[in-house]
C-alpha cells in the first residue's frame, strides 16, 4: 500500500503548471486545515515536491487557496530574508525546507484554533487502541514502535509526529520515518519506507489508550505517573511546542527557533486538555530492555 499515492498525484499534475508561472499559488492542508502558499511558481513546484513534507505534515494534501487560511508569500532570491507575522508571513530565499517548515508552523496555529494538536513521538495501534510513544530523542520511540509491530501483532500508525484531536484520537499522520538511526537499519533491517511493516488502515482514527515514554536500559522499572502535576506538565508541552515554533524548525540550513504563534486563549485551551488527558488516560514510563518495554506496552491493550 502507497500511502501517499493521492498526494503523489496531485504533486505530479500541478508541477508542469506550477512551474511555469512566475506568481501562482495553492494551499498545502493537513487534517482539514491548512496554509496558502502564494508567490514565485518554480519554487513552489520545488517545495510540493520536496520528500520533507511526507516526513513531518501529517496527512498531507493540496488544494486551492482559501481565504479563511494563513498565507504564505514566497519569493525567489539568494538573499535569505523571513518576515514572520500571522495570517501572513513572507519569505525570501530558494531553500524549499525554508518554505516547508514555515508552512507547517502556520499550520499548527490553524489546527488548534480546530481543536487538533500536533504531538511529537510515534504511534502503534492494536484492536483499535493507539499506544503513543514519547520522549526525548534516542529513548527508544522508534525502536520500541518497530519491535511492538515485527512481534508483538501491533499496526505502524505513525512517527515523528500525529495529530490528536480533543478526545485524544489520530486524526492525521506521519507514514515515513524522519530518521533511522544506524541502529534500527542494522538490528531491524528495514527502509525508511516502512513499507515492510503491517500499517494501520489509511482512514482509522484511533483513540491513544495510553502515553508511554520508554527508556532503553539494563535496570527494568515500570512507573505510572498518574494525574499528577507533573503527567500534566509533560502533556502540556506535548500539546505546545509545535505552536511555539522550538521544534524541528530549520530555517536557513540551521535549526533555529521561529517566533511563537501561541494566544492565551489557546493556551487555556491547552492547560484544560492536558489536564483531561492526564486524568483519563495512563502516561506510563517504562524503562528496560526491549523485551520488557513491549511486554508491558502489550498489556496496555
Amino acid at each position: 500500500m502507497n500511502y501517499y499515492a493521492d498526494f503523489d498525484r496531485e504533486v505530479k499534475s500541478l508541477t508542469k503548471e506550477l512551474y511555469a508561472k512566475d506568481r501562482t499559488g495553492l494551499a498545502l492542508e493537513s487534517c482539514g486545515v491548512g496554509v496558502n502558499i502564494i508567490g514565485n511558481g518554480r519554487l513552489i513546484s520545488k517545495t510540493i515536491n520536496n520528500k520533507l513534507i511526507k516526513k513531518v505534515i501529517t496527512s498531507p494534501s493540496i488544494g486551492h487557496i482559501n481565504k479563511n487560511y494563513p498565507s504564505l508569500f514566497v519569493k525567489y532570491s539568494k538573499r535569505f530574508q523571513l518576515k514572520e507575522g500571522y495570517p501572513k508571513t513572507e519569505y525570501s530565499g530558494d531553500n524549499t525546507d525554508n518554505i516547508i517548515s514555515i508552512a507547517k508552523h502556520l499550520l499548527e496555529r490553524k489546527k488548534q484554533e480546530s481543536g487538533m494538536y500536533s504531538i511529537h513521538g510515534s504511534a502503534v495501534s492494536k484492536r483499535g487502541k493507539a499506544i503513543f510513544l514519547f520522549g526525548w530523542k534516542d529513548t527508544g520511540k522508534s525502536s520500541t514502535a518497530i519491535s511492538l509491530v515485527k512481534y508483538k501483532g501491533f499496526s505502524f500508525v505513525s512517527d515523528g509526529q500525529a495529530t490528536i484531536d480533543s478526545n485524544a484520537r489520530i486524526v492525521g499522520k506521519v507514514k515515513i520515518m524522519e530518521e533511522l538511526s544506524p541502529y534500527i537499519k542494522k538490528n531491524y533491517k528495514i527502509s525508511e519506507s516502512m513499507e515492510e511493516l503491517l500499517q494501520d488502515n489509511q482512514e482509522e482514527k484511533p483513540k491513544i489508550a495510553a502515553f508511554v515514554y520508554p527508556q532503553i536500559s539494563n535496570s527494568n522499572v515500570k512507573t505510572i505517573w498518574g494525574y499528577s502535576e507533573k503527567s500534566i506538565f509533560h502533556m502540556y508541552e506535548l500539546l505546545s511546542i509545535e505552536i511555539r515554533g522550538v521544534y524541528s524548525c530549520y530555517i536557513d540550513r540551521f535549526r533555529r527557533p521561529l517566533s511563537s504563534l501561541d494566544t492565551v486563549n489557546l493556551s487555556v485551551k491547552r492547560i484544560a486538555l492536558a489536564r483531561k488527558i492526564a486524568k483519563t488516560i495512563p502516561i506510563i514510563q517504562i524503562r528496560g530492555d526491549m523485551q520488557f518495554i513491549c511486554d508491558e506496552v502489550e498489556r496496555l491493550v
